[in-house]
């Protein structure tokens, strides 16, 4: 995602609200895009969710042994 900051401010995916996988998208710092809930093919409730990719910070690369 480091190379995308660059090129672009947020990412973003969808997901289906019964999705597991949420919870953890929300605790990395994912956040739902208000007003994206959609009714999806099976009759359940997805939604679109975006990263900011201005949080990421750059890492120094502290290795000594190159």
């Amino acid at each position: 995602m480091s190379a995308a900051k660059a090129y672009y401010p947020f990412v973003s995916l969808s997901i289906r609200s019964s999705n597991p996988a949420l919870r953890l998208y929300q605790r990395l710092g994912w956040e739902v895009v208000d007003g994206s809930e959609t009714i999806n093919r099976v009759g359940g409730i997805s939604f679109k969710m975006k990263f900011d990719l201005m949080r990421i910070q750059p890492q120094i690369n502290t290795d000594k042994h190159r």
